[in-house]
């Protein structure tokens, strides 16, 4: 099945009517043709229906959350708050055995939390059978090597989905990636959304429709604008965008973020090959950017090195606190950047083709060039400085040491009087960052003065905020790249951290 926007949502409702039909529907097609709109609309429709079993949305930016763990696990909540035969037998799985949800294996997690409870469900009236929606699959596991395994574990579990009776469907969208094609293309009914040359004539006319409802709400702000824009401007842009709604959207908030006029003519005069993000991204940033200064370029790269690579997203307050960069600095970037980042109290990147582009040496511009070994590196200093600059003995005041964390009443407004958001997040990820740059005398120099002066205040830190369980992974991490430093003998020597491992462990167990 091909289609776009409509055609596709007709499809989608004919599949589901369809028991003949494979159970997995996926919806394939490259970055910014409208994928996860799509599956946002169904989830929409289906939940006012009463069809909706489950939605799950994987982002690259949240890979360390949303996991094939917290797939299932999230899908097997919402099945057994929605359909009573599931919870019966969930419950009585989780009777006899409360483990179940911890388990470290997704294959026995979703025989035991998904398939034997719907395979024991029956008597759900046709009208009201479950319907599960899973988008973005290509960004589950983040941008990391682990990325491919965790994705990986989600496919093995959707083939295993296929064995489930007809009438259990569900709905996946990615990208038209080579794993996902392998393990979805020969038992899914499939759907790919066109863009460029395969563009079809409704595609066209919802971005047309989509540009004049966004130039409508421009002209109200600039009442000056008097027929504006032509006709003819409008089909321009609909032949560059060549399909992608995400093209248009990205140019719709470039023009209303500056002088209309001004920024329409800039696209006009752009890149015209249909539909090429990395160009109209590289016009963005080179008319954003014209004469930039040193320091800007570097808050630049800091700020969206951060944005990319960060474990976890944070305030903007608490990322201008990490980098040591002022809050009206990052301000000033990413109002320049408004078309493709949002600045609100957590920057985040608008869509997955910025960040793609950012770190693509081939289609960014060398200055804009994102590179991650560099932003790593600078990632890590800053989280080793923090960690020099905040723990200290004690950090919460507490006065007495005989009592256990949660028995503390005042434990949380304590964490967040004196152990603030950044501070936290270098303490639980600077190992992290640390395993993916290279070495320097700099980093060196702290992880001594961390190990000399501060790894007790950093156990402490750990504890209070419920993350004492990954010290030993971390120093694991930790001596495992110290083995590949070419310094590491006038670091420390690998006993000593394995001394402090054990130590680790056994205020653990």
């Amino acid at each position: 099945m091909d289609g776009t926007r409509q055609d596709v949502l007709k499809n989608i409702d004919e599949w589901i009517e369809d028991m003949t039909a494979s159970n997995i529907l996926w919806i394939k097609g490259h970055p910014g043709v409208g994928k996860s709109a799509i599956a946002s609309t169904v989830v929409n429709r289906l939940r006012g229906s009463k069809r909706l079993g489950a939605c799950f949305f994987f982002e690259r930016a949240k890979a360390d959350i949303l996991t094939p763990f917290a797939l299932w696990r999230m899908v097997s909540f919402d099945l057994s708050e929605k359909y009573p035969t599931v919870r019966r037998h969930l419950v009585a799985k989780l009777d006899a055995d409360r483990d179940i949800p911890r388990t470290g294996n997704v294959d026995e997690l979703f025989r035991q939390l998904i398939h034997e409870p719907l395979m024991g469900s029956e008597g759900i009236p046709a009208g009201r059978l479950p319907v599960i929606v899973i988008d973005a699959l290509d960004e589950c596991g983040g941008l990391d090597a682990e990325r491919l395994v965790r994705r990986g574990k989600v496919l093995r579990t959707l083939s295993n989905w296929r064995s489930l009776p007809s009438h259990f469907k569900i709905v996946v969208t990615s990208r038209a990636e080579d794993d996902i094609d392998r393990a979805l293309g020969g038992i899914s009914s499939i759907i790919e959304i066109g863009a460029g040359t395969s563009t079809t004539l409704q595609s066209s006319i919802d971005i047309s429709a989509f540009l004049t409802i966004r130039f409508r709400e421009i002209t109200e702000e600039w009442p000056d604008l008097k027929e504006w824009p032509k006709p003819q401007d409008i089909s321009q842009l609909v032949d560059k965008a060549g399909g992608l709604f995400i093209w248009a959207r990205v140019v719709a908030d470039f023009i209303k973020d500056g002088d209309p006029l001004e920024q329409l003519t800039r696209i006009q005069d752009g890149e015209s090959i249909a539909g090429n993000m990395a160009a109209l991204y590289s016009h963005i940033l080179q008319v954003s950017f014209p004469n930039p200064s040193r320091v800007v370029m570097d808050n630049f790269h800091s700020i969206l090195g951060a944005i990319i690579f960060n474990q976890r997203p944070l305030p903007t307050k608490s990322l201008a606190g990490l980098l040591r960069i002022g809050e009206m600095s990052i301000q000033l970037i990413c109002r320049k950047l408004s078309s493709v980042v949002e600045s609100g109290d957590v920057l985040r990147i608008t869509h997955q083709s910025f960040t793609d582009f950012l770190i693509d040496k081939e289609a960014c511009p060398p200055s804009f060039y994102i590179n991650r070994e560099h932003e790593e590196q600078r990632l890590t200093l800053a989280c080793l400085h923090t960690m020099k600059g905040g723990l200290q003995f004690n950090i919460c005041k507490l006065e007495s040491s005989y009592l256990l964390n949660s028995e503390v009443l005042d434990m949380e407004s304590r964490i967040n009087q004196y152990i603030p958001m950044h501070l936290q997040y270098a303490c639980w990820f600077w190992t992290h960052h640390l395993v993916a740059s290279k070495c320097q005398d700099e980093i060196l120099v702290l992880i001594q003065d961390f190990r000399d002066f501060q790894f007790l205040f950093w156990l402490e830190v750990l504890s209070i905020t419920n993350h004492m369980s990954t010290a030993s992974m971390m120093i694991y991490s930790l001596t495992n790249w110290m083995k590949v430093s070419p310094f590491r003998v006038t670091l420390c020597t690998g006993s000593q951290f394995a001394s402090l491992t054990r130590n680790i462990n056994k205020r653990l167990q």
